[in-house]
């Protein structure tokens, strides 16, 4: 996939169990809303839940870092841009429409993680990012001229999506800005012995002035993506104890 207001840095927290056994999935979520670029192109490589504590990137990469740029020119535009993903946890994507034309991309930020042992376990997860984001619109935008939506996303082991918690969304209509925030979200996930799953950061962001001939810019910036996670056996799940 690869102005001048400033916020305030937001902070939002919710809980997401996930029970996940042989026949079903049951996803019990409070304080969040869902939907992105919830399609991974390429399957992710799992890490093993053999120790209490993981701290990923700083004790290895991230297992999902992708992105995509596609762009079209109007009959008298120009467009550029790019995007950028690493698995080290920082990405950048950058759309420029000059006059008329289309662009649009994705950034794919996260790590999956599977359960590997003959118990049921919790997994404490905590992802926390810095994300920039400039946009450049003209007086008359309308929404579509510039649009971004940033979404944290869960899969499961089959790929099947479990899960979409808005993070942040923006349409030219919003007007030209600079923002700057430090994202923050928790989630509780119950894995059963051989499950896993897939949590990623999600961004979309598209320009089209084809019709109307205007010019749009949209760059986000995303740094010091983390995911901390810590495991723990699951309420009454055999060898916990109890």
């Amino acid at each position: 996939m690869s102005s001048s207001l400033q916020s305030a840095p937001t902070r939002s927290v919710c809980r997401l169990t996930l029970f996940l056994s042989a026949g079903f999935t049951l996803a019990v979520v409070t304080g969040c809303a869902g939907g992105g670029a919830a399609e991974l192109s390429a399957r992710p490589r799992p890490q093993a839940l053999t120790a209490a504590t993981v701290s990923v990137p700083r004790d290895g990469r991230l297992s999902i870092a992708l992105s995509a740029f596609s762009k079209r020119a109007g009959l008298s535009g120009q467009v550029a841009g790019d995007a950028t993903a690493a698995a080290e946890g920082r990405g950048e994507l950058t759309l420029n429409v000059t006059g008329g034309g289309s662009a649009d991309g994705a950034l794919q930020l996260g790590h999956a993680f599977s359960n590997d042992s003959d118990r049921q376990v919790e997994l404490d997860l905590a992802i926390r990012f810095s994300m920039e984001l400039s946009t450049t619109v003209e007086t008359a935008a309308i929404e579509g001229d510039a649009t971004l939506r940033a979404r944290l996303y869960v899969r499961d082991g089959a790929n099947r999506l479990l899960r979409a918690i808005d993070v942040t969304g923006f349409a030219a209509t919003h007007g030209s800005l600079k923002r700057t925030t430090r994202e923050s979200q928790q989630l509780t996930l119950t894995l059963g012995p051989g499950q896993g799953a897939q949590v990623f950061l999600g961004i979309d962001a598209a320009a089209d002035t084809l019709r109307s001939e205007r010019s749009a810019s949209l760059t986000v910036r995303i740094t010091d993506f983390v995911v901390d996670a810590s495991t723990r056996p699951a309420p009454g799940a055999a060898g916990d104890g109890r």
